[in-house]
């Protein structure tokens, strides 16, 4: 009987050692924090995907760090509006190439121009888009197709929303569509 005993104990003892770190390493492995070497993702080519696996970066931090290519350091994210906080958290487990060699994203609105030459350089942009109708001249508005609201030229709006068209002001009106509150 105690032959059996001590036969038992043994292979629990044994049982035991074998599981506990199996259960560790299972836990390590779930929480994300294995000792293994992990590749760096390169902030400057990186999908949004690969960006999502980082720690803090969710759908909206991944658009916001491509569409602010390039990146000369991890510390450069804050030009993306990505916290301090965030930055410290991925700051090891980010690299950037060559800044020269990474092609920036074309935003996907014409940002907003500060100085005259600028917005009429925006305008001429904005109405040689794709998704731009017509063309800019006097008496033209341009609506906005999403929202069905129109704009008068001086507007910060005016051609440079994502889809829209240059329309009369009475074509706008018979579209139903309203004058924006500006």
């Amino acid at each position: 009987m105690r032959e059996r005993k001590s036969i038992l104990t043994a292979l629990l003892a044994l049982l035991i050692s074998i599981c506990i770190p199996a259960s560790t390493a299972f836990a390590a492995e779930k929480a994300g924090t294995t000792h293994t070497a992990t590749k760096k993702v390169d902030l400057n080519t990186a999908s949004a995907d690969q960006l999502q696996e980082l720690p803090g970066i969710g759908p909206a931090y991944a658009k916001k760090i491509i569409d602010n290519r390039p990146y000369n350091s991890a510390s450069d994210l804050s030009k993306a509006g990505i916290p301090a906080s965030t930055i410290d958290k991925i700051s090891s487990r980010v690299t950037t190439s060559h800044a020269a060699k990474a092609q920036p994203r074309t935003p996907s609105r014409t940002p907003q121009a500060t100085s005259q030459s600028e917005k009429s350089s925006a305008k001429t942009k904005a109405s040689s888009s794709s998704k731009a109708e017509g063309t800019a001249g006097a008496g033209k508005v341009w609506l906005n197709t999403d929202s069905n609201i129109y704009h008068r030229e001086g507007s910060r709006w005016y051609g440079t929303t994502k889809s829209g068209k240059y329309v009369t002001e009475q074509e706008a009106k018979a579209a139903g569509a309203r004058a924006a509150d500006e």
